[in-house]
């Protein structure tokens, strides 16, 4: 039996850092074959959760849906995430102007995946192993892999963070820029990254940790993150961490009104004075910094070359949100009524056809607006349905349970904070309404969050 259950966590960790590692991946740049082993290993990271999620996990998963059907079940979010890229697919097989292939459905077809996997999972432990903590363990996982990209890029753009420009690194990355033949995450998908990190950090310096020295190293390393979150002047990343680390500290009842202030200043208060003293440095004192020439690198493709957007937006008063509403409507009315199921995944990029797909982007920056699109009427439902029952249960956790009031069940908690921060950047980024890190880290929030309900209710005592 123990052995069997260990075979079974291998395989189901393996599975989920495969689907993590397809992030970034397409296929239609990956089925011809090279000698160049950055193109095999990119080939097999994108075809291994494909293929997998076609021929094992869907069929599985939609087989303990069907065979044990409940209506109760229908009201788990992570259940409806399966109708809802059923629904894409659906809209991408009537759609007459789009193939229905590997390019136009690996996004749904990697949700499905991934969703039927984590069904799979709730059959198999938390209806055998109640107290099994696999979900809390693909958690710590996600937060592992994040935090190693995140390693990555930092060394991988050390000179363009340190010499390259006497102002921010919004264009942190050239367009079309490559890394290991996958594009380079933009400045709103890596600074979104540290952000998670830095809630997840937190929520272990508040509640979790009780050396010194490992207190001081988390903080530290926040500290730093916030440094270079600052430095990409994302508005989203800004807004979305500023929201969920508020949460965080108001509802901390274990820190007294002294560390709240200290809280609000280290984190988020002193590193934006620490950047623009680094930038006056840079500009006027730059023998300060590093003695050091200005690396040749800089000429080349990692050079910040777009002179706007390394002005700082947070506080300008003139940039606004007038470009996304711009697509908002682009998509809605660029949308055929007649088409119940929509167009298909990223049908976003499909509707934005004029001039303004060119420089505000091809996606419609909102996940009601994208689900409508991709999914038609059912989707839009859905996704309603999420934003509804997400708000309740985050209603619940906070003011009828008062998680947060005391020291047990940490994942429970950044489960929570990390749902807030998703749910914030889906109203103007697409977020988890297609297969991406937002996706993932949320199914699993959501699993983590149901299911302490789900052990609540059949204990009685909710």
């Amino acid at each position: 039996m123990i052995a069997n259950k260990i075979k079974v966590n291998i395989i189901v960790y393996f599975t989920y850092i495969a689907f993590w590692l397809s992030i970034g991946s397409v296929p239609v740049n990956l089925i011809n074959f090279s000698s160049n082993i950055k193109q095999i290993i990119n080939f097999f990271l994108i075809y291994i959760p494909l293929i997998t999620s076609i021929f094992i996990i869907i069929p599985l998963g939609l087989t303990k849906i069907i065979g044990n059907f409940r209506i109760r079940n229908l009201y788990k979010l992570h259940y409806l995430f399966i109708f809802f890229y059923f629904f894409q697919l659906i809209g991408l097989i009537s759609n007459n102007d789009l193939d229905f292939n590997f390019a136009n459905s690996y996004l749904a077809i990697l949700g499905l995946g991934l969703t039927s996997l984590i069904i799979l999972i709730e059959s198999f432990y938390v209806e055998r192993f109640y107290e099994n903590k696999v979900f809390k363990n693909l958690l710590y996982i996600s937060i592992a892999v994040l935090l190693a990209l995140s390693v990555i890029l930092i060394i991988s753009k050390f000179e363009t963070f340190l010499f390259t420009s006497d102002k921010y690194f919004y264009a942190y990355s050239v367009p079309n820029e490559k890394f290991i033949y996958q594009e380079m995450p933009r400045v709103t998908g890596f600074s979104r990254t540290l952000a998670i990190l830095v809630i997840f950090f937190l929520s272990f310096i508040i509640w979790k940790l009780k050396s010194y020295f490992s207190i001081t190293f988390l903080s530290t390393l926040c500290f730093f993150y916030i440094f270079l979150i600052y430095g990409m002047q994302s508005r989203g990343t800004t807004l979305c961490y500023l929201c969920t680390f508020l949460v965080l500290v108001y509802f901390a009842k274990n820190l007294n009104s002294k560390f709240k202030i200290i809280f609000l200043l280290y984190f988020l208060v002193i590193p934006p004075i620490t950047y623009e003293s680094f930038l006056w440095l840079k500009k006027n004192k730059p023998e300060l910094i590093l003695k050091i020439k200005k690396p040749a690198s800089e000429n080349k493709s990692n050079v910040l070359i777009n002179d706007n957007a390394l002005d700082n937006r947070i506080f300008d008063s003139k940039q606004t949100a007038t470009g996304r509403t711009l697509l908002w409507k682009e998509v809605i009315e660029s949308y055929d009524l007649k088409k119940i199921f929509g167009y298909g995944p990223q049908a976003d990029r499909f509707l934005i056809k004029s001039d303004k797909g060119t420089w505000l982007g091809s996606n419609s920056s909102n996940a009601i607006v994208y689900a409508f699109s991709s999914g038609g009427y059912f989707c839009l439902i859905i996704m309603l349905i999420i934003y509804g029952k997400g708000t309740y249960f985050l209603f619940k956790i906070f003011f009828v349970n008062k998680i947060f009031s005391h020291n047990n069940n940490i994942e429970l908690k950044i489960s929570s904070l990390f749902f807030i921060f998703f749910l914030i950047r889906s109203i103007f980024e697409n977020s988890f309404a297609l297969f991406s890190t937002d996706f993932i880290l949320t199914i699993i929030s959501i699993a983590i969050i149901e299911n302490y309900y789900i052990k609540k209710n059949s204990k009685g005592t909710d």
